[in-house]
């Protein structure tokens, strides 16, 4: 405890932390080496952050309020392991919110991954700030990669906020800010859900933009002895086009291994109307100290030949509860006269391949 209050000390939060029944540092740095390799197009040797988990920082607190109630705060920033420099957060749901543009990590340290309020009480959780899209938190669920690193999932989708797929890219695609959440209470058979609501905070003119960057979103799920399937949906509102997204996953645990796959959708609406489909199936498979991680997935873009499927296997191998070393190859092959899909390293051949290579490390504390 005198750890956490010398930490809350030096962000400035002295005051609050001393009214805390509890306070928490937490976070994890995870750095690897990446071989990037395109067909046509050469190869990449770089230093990349989170190949196994996306470093960050945090700390958070509960007060205990008597008769079954709770008050906590929770603030994560994001963290460039390789570099040192912070993620960049966004204001408003939209483009024009995002932190320092085209520069991500210039701003320094910013609480992007997480900046909520809460209470709880008897009835559920309610908490106000910046939190998690609760669809891309059900596509990372059901992905054996947890959507890091060449094997992610969202390599070959656009529920990130990737882009690949002309139009789909949203600032909302993985956190929300200026947002309400109400969450079920944890005690109900293995029945878990939430509803977030999120707003733009425009000017009411113009007219035609008021709107922009209004959110909401939903998640239901159940799991228990081994069992866990969860739906997801989110919608955000934009006047070039509403972006709408579906995901349904399940997972099973057979004791040799856990099996899991999902399938979802993305679509904008409106002039510009695009939509992609997308399934995965994979595996957590123990073997010896470790666990194999494999996943096959296919995206397929609505009214094109352009789509793309992912294959990748990789290994965890873990030096304790807290430091793990991994690795990953994946082969993306886009289809068609495609090239939007790949890890990090643009195709210029139509319907050119993708492969990426990690070895990391990985510590949480």
């Amino acid at each position: 405890m005198r750890k956490a209050f010398a930490y809350a000390a030096v962000v400035g939060l002295c005051g609050s932390v001393q009214a805390q029944s509890s306070v928490t540092i937490f976070g994890g740095v995870d750095v690897a080496y990446q071989h990037l390799s395109v067909s046509d197009s050469g190869s990449l040797n770089r230093m990349i952050n989170g190949g196994s988990l996306t470093s960050r920082l945090g700390v958070r607190g509960v007060e205990d309020l008597g008769g079954g109630y709770a008050a906590g705060f929770w603030m994560e920033a994001g963290l460039n392991g390789d570099n040192g420099t912070g993620s960049a957060s966004n204001a408003n749901n939209q483009t024009i919110g995002a932190a320092t543009p085209g520069l991500a990590g210039a701003q320094g340290i910013t609480f992007n991954r997480r900046s909520t309020v809460s209470l709880f009480t008897p009835a559920g959780e309610f908490r106000l700030g910046r939190t998690e899209n609760p669809l891309f938190w059900n596509q990372t669920t059901f992905d054996p990669f947890r959507t890091q690193g060449s094997g992610a999932s969202i390599n070959i989708t656009t529920g990130a906020g990737l882009g690949t797929t002309a139009g789909l890219g949203q600032p909302t695609a993985g956190r929300i800010s200026n947002s309400f959440t109400y969450l079920l209470p944890p005690k109900l058979g293995g029945v878990y859900g939430q509803i977030t609501l999120g707003r733009g905070e425009n000017s009411p003119t113009p007219a035609a933009l008021k709107n922009d960057g209004n959110y909401a979103g939903a998640r239901l799920g159940y799991e228990a002895r081994g069992m866990h399937v969860a739906l997801a949906l989110t919608h955000t509102v934009y006047s070039t086009g509403n972006l709408n997204g579906v995901n349904l996953g399940a997972s099973y645990n057979l004791g040799f291994a856990t099996v899991m796959g999902q399938v979802a959708r993305d679509e904008r609406t409106g002039a510009a109307s695009t939509r992609a489909n997308y399934w995965l199936v994979g595996a957590l498979v123990p073997a010896g100290p470790g666990t194999f991680r494999v996943s096959f997935g296919k995206t397929d873009v609505a009214n094109t030949p352009n789509d793309a499927t992912l294959a990748a296997i990789g290994y965890i191998y873990p030096f304790s509860k807290r430091t793990s070393a991994y690795t990953a190859l994946a082969r993306i092959d886009n289809k068609g006269t495609g090239r939007g899909f790949h890890q990090g390293l643009a195709v210029t051949a139509p319907g050119g391949k993708s492969t990426g290579f990690d070895i990391g490390i990985r510590h949480d504390f």
